[in-house]
Formats: structure tokens, sequence, C-alpha cells
């Protein structure tokens, strides 16, 4: 839908319609890839915080996450935990699936 309505963008400071899509998604990468190294991540990454929480209120964040749901430290990346799921049957037959009904919609 998108794509459709940047497409009549036709004639718009003389470029044609399928420009103004490259365009619009060059914008919009650009902004994704700078608003990447702004974004505040997990208050325990302090280092990454811009100063957005002090020290006592992320300790206050922390204590708090834990609380409710315990993990608010995460877990070290492992290749193992990553590729886990892919072993489970109910996946495969599921992304089949999602396969099979998707591709009549093309």
């Amino acid at each position: 839908i998108l794509a459709y309505a940047l497409a009549k963008m036709k004639g718009i400071a003389g470029l044609s319609g399928w420009r103004w899509i490259f365009i619009m998604e060059v914008i919009t990468g650009v902004i994704a890839f700078v608003a990447f190294f702004f974004l505040v991540g997990f208050p325990e990454e302090a280092h990454k915080s811009w100063n957005f929480l002090t020290e006592q209120k992320r300790d206050f964040v922390l204590r708090r996450v834990n609380r409710d749901r315990g993990d608010a430290l995460t877990e070290p990346f492992s290749l193992k935990a990553f590729l886990k799921p892919a072993a489970d049957f109910k996946l495969w037959v599921f992304a089949f699936m999602f396969f099979c009904v998707t591709t009549v919609a093309y």
C-alpha cells in the first residue's frame, strides 16, 4: 500500500514514482542506522544509557524487573541455545503450513 502511494507521487520534484519508493527506503534506512546508536539499552547496560537513568534509578528498575520476572540480566549468547528450537518438529510443520498459505497469495 505504501509503495502504491509513493508511486503516485509521479512528477513531484521532477522524479518518477518508482524513484520516490527508493528515496524513501534510503531515508528510512539512514534514520534506522543513526537511531541504533542513540537507542537506550536495557538498564544493566549503563554505558549505553546516555545518562538516561541515574545509578539509583537504574538499580530500582533492575530490582523491579527481577521481582516481576526474574530475568533482568540477559544471558550470554549461545549458538546451541539459539539453534535448539530448530530441532522442534512442530516448528517445521508450522513453517511449511505458512509457506503453503502464503505461496498462494503470490
